[in-house]
């Protein structure tokens, strides 16, 4: 008799030992970092890759887990009851309750569970080989399980699949917020990324170059006209107009110094329209990511924008959409157009990016609506500022410091 409740008690230890293997698993499995597994299968990790096979099938992962241990925990429990009630007669079925309980909680679920939410990675891999014989084992049963669960969800409407590509993307910003840290380069890692997520969601209207600081020449100019254009101007491409904002063609910047040659040189007459390459137009609908697919499969890196009306409304080039990326990249004659006041706002042009300004300062002003921050005021005021007005939106403060040719120029904002 003793021996029968020395080896019946050893079984119930036994079996809320494998629960809790079992819970902790299942915790291990679900905490464990996919992208970090991917790469360590990519360098050849065998269990790594056994992990990622059975998240794959995470159904077949979640109910054979759920099954095995469900069905040790009833094992043990029903063990249990028959051995307190020959030692305690009607009164075991409390005394089981109240053991089972505390030995379950505590070192079938909460132990196991805290030391895998701990090393989710290393367990995950170390008992993936266990596990994927179980759920193998398991298999037809399992089958059975979630063919039930899914009729009955299929009964309340329930989505069975839920991870479709925007909550994927969710979950991806998600991750790049938590890249956080003391190191000033987390910001600016996370900002990249975040923006690399947003191409596709944001116009190429928003990286454009407007037409009025767009530096064109004119096909009809003189030579010393064109000269002086291209010795203040050092870009790579020009536009060329007809002596309107009608674009006729591009000029490079080498072709341009070959022509200038010869009519220093050579006193040959400077033949732009020899010189003149097709523009190349696209509407400013076009999102970020399809024009930089487009500028790579093309070759080309330099684009005459238009709205839907064929209106010529500036130029986007590689190097736009980069910034978009990266933030701006200023040389010697491109200084951020921003100042910092005394009394603690900043005095910014009025075609200055919102997203620019977002980035610099480590602000929040919406960019939904409009790219600028002179749009956006002109947006949320819906009405053109006056010089000296004051507009308070979003916990900002927006002071029209300078009106010119009826546009904001000048802007002081103050959070």
């Amino acid at each position: 008799m003793e021996i029968n409740i020395i080896l019946i008690a050893i079984t119930i230890l036994l079996l809320i030992g494998i629960s809790g293997f079992f819970s902790g698993t299942e915790t291990a499995m679900t905490a464990s970092s996919k992208a970090r597994l991917v790469q360590l299968s990519k360098k050849g990790n065998k269990k790594a890759t056994k992990v990622l096979f059975l998240l794959s099938e995470r159904d077949n992962l979640i109910g054979g887990l759920l099954l095995a241990n469900n069905f040790v925990n009833i094992l043990a429990s029903s063990l249990a009851t028959t051995l307190f009630l020959s030692l305690m007669g009607e009164n075991g079925v409390f005394i089981t309750t109240i053991v089972m309980t505390t030995l379950i909680v505590i070192f079938a679920e909460v132990l196991p569970k805290v030391y895998a939410m701990s090393n989710s990675d290393r367990m995950a891999m170390a008992v993936a080989p266990i596990i994927n014989y179980i759920i193998l084992i398991l298999s037809p049963l399992n089958k059975g399980v979630i063919f039930i669960v899914n009729k009955i969800l299929l009964q309340f409407n329930v989505n069975q699949n839920p991870h479709d590509s925007k909550t994927q993307e969710e979950e991806l910003r998600g991750a790049i917020e938590l890249h956080d840290g003391d190191d000033p380069d987390y910001k600016q890692e996370r900002e990249m990324l975040r923006s690399v997520l947003d191409l596709d969601d944001t116009s190429i209207e928003e990286a454009i170059t407007h037409r009025k600081n767009v530096v064109t020449i004119d096909i009809n100019a003189s030579p010393d006209k064109i000269v002086e254009t291209f010795i203040n101007h050092s870009f790579e491409k020009f536009p060329v107009t007809n002596g309107s904002e009608n674009i006729v063609g591009v000029i490079t910047q080498n072709n341009l110094i070959k022509q200038i040659y010869r009519y220093n040189k050579k006193k040959k007459p400077l033949n732009l329209k020899k010189i003149m390459e097709k523009a190349w137009f696209v509407p400013e609908s076009t999102s970020m990511l399809d024009q930089l697919q487009v500028f790579r499969d093309k070759g080309n890196h330099f684009a005459i924008v238009v709205d839907e009306y064929g209106s010529y409304m500036g130029i986007i080039t590689i190097t736009d959409v980069f910034e978009h990326i990266v933030g701006d990249v200023h040389n010697q004659e491109n200084q951020p157009n921003l100042r910092s006041l005394s009394d603690g706002s900043y005095l910014f042009d009025g075609n200055e990016s919102i997203r620019n300004i977002n980035r610099e300062l480590d602000w929040n002003i919406d960019d939904e609506q409009s790219s600028t921050i002179a749009g956006y005021i002109i947006h949320r005021s819906e009405n053109l500022p006056t010089e000296g007005q004051v507009y308070n939106f979003d916990d900002y403060e927006f002071i029209i410091a300078k009106i010119e040719n009826q546009q904001i120029s000048k802007i002081r904002v103050k959070k």
